[in-house]
């Protein structure tokens, strides 16, 4: 479909134009002269990118191992921390906006409004500060920071990840509440909701079958491409739980220069980003449609 060779399209010049801004930036960058061999910038162009598109990021300056090896320990680590902040905001933000906008006007949502608000002006690591303190450090509840294999401890594993993910989720659920209500709002105004109404169809199925099932689908594309940017926040919340996740591996090469790490790191991120976009695209297509022919 033309819509999908399109979108296509952009994915693929949007990951060429970083990566070659990549390649440009690190051999531009001050460092180890072993970063710059002795051939044409032209060649080096051609012969990373063939690395890259190979998968082969090159070897750390520290130690000498495989950057791929490195990043492919860490990545699981922050999409799982991702993905489950990603649930959380969808368990909290979904319900809230549908049922803040069916009782619009009301007291309900003017209390709902007023928290959404709160948890966008919060930063993610004042959230997770905040959860050190009250529940890892007084109470010894939740075991605060660091990481545990599911296979060894999946109890560990999962208190460990809770409370860095509901840092993320905060705002995450914020977004998702409002882009839920506005959506919402919109669909109640439409025909075939009043017409619905009309034929004395249940609540429960309009809600489900004509609301949610045309109010979904833009919440949906914007959650997806949301998910991109919490690779932003989940910097400083990994930072303050300790979690050896990707973006702890970025923050610990800028440190110490190690140039090919910052480079596969921010290919990676990029790769990742440009498949959520195009990921959210599908998907609002598959449940509206209209955007096919669009």
């Amino acid at each position: 479909m033309p819509w999908i060779a399109r979108r296509i399209g952009v994915a693929v010049l949007l990951v060429w134009a970083t990566a070659s801004i990549v390649f440009l930036t690190v051999r531009l960058a001050p460092g180890d002269p072993a970063v710059h061999p002795d051939r044409s910038v032209l060649m080096q162009y051609f012969d990373d990118f063939g690395h890259f598109l190979a998968g082969d990021l090159g070897r750390s300056l520290q130690d000498g191992s495989p950057v791929a090896d490195e990043i492919g320990a860490r990545l699981p680590r922050t999409l799982e921390l991702i993905g489950f902040a990603a649930v959380l905001a969808m368990l909290i933000g979904i319900p809230g906006g549908l049922f803040a906008a069916i009782g619009r006007h009301s007291e309900l949502e003017r209390v709902a409004i007023s928290l959404s608000t709160l948890a966008l002006a919060v930063p993610a690591f004042v959230v997770g500060t905040l959860l050190v303190l009250l529940f890892g450090q007084p109470l010894y509840a939740v075991s605060a920071a660091g990481y545990l294999s599911f296979a060894d401890d999946p109890f560990g594993h999962l208190a460990r990840l809770t409370m860095p993910a509901i840092a993320i989720a905060v705002g995450l659920s914020a977004t998702v509440f409002r882009m839920t209500r506005i959506a919402v709002l919109d669909v109640i105004q439409r025909d075939f909701v009043r017409t619905a109404w009309a034929k004395g169809l249940g609540p429960v199925r309009i809600l489900l079958h004509h609301i949610l099932r045309n109010a979904l689908p833009p919440v949906m594309t914007a959650l997806a491409r949301q998910l991109g940017i919490l690779l932003g926040s989940a910097v400083v919340v990994e930072y303050v739980f300790s979690y050896p996740g990707l973006a702890g591996l970025l923050v610990e090469a800028a440190t110490a220069r190690d140039y090919p790490i910052v480079a596969g790191v921010v290919l990676v991120t990029t790769v990742l980003f440009v498949l959520l976009n195009l990921a959210a695209d599908l998907l609002r297509a598959a449940l509206d449609p209209r955007v096919r022919t669009a």
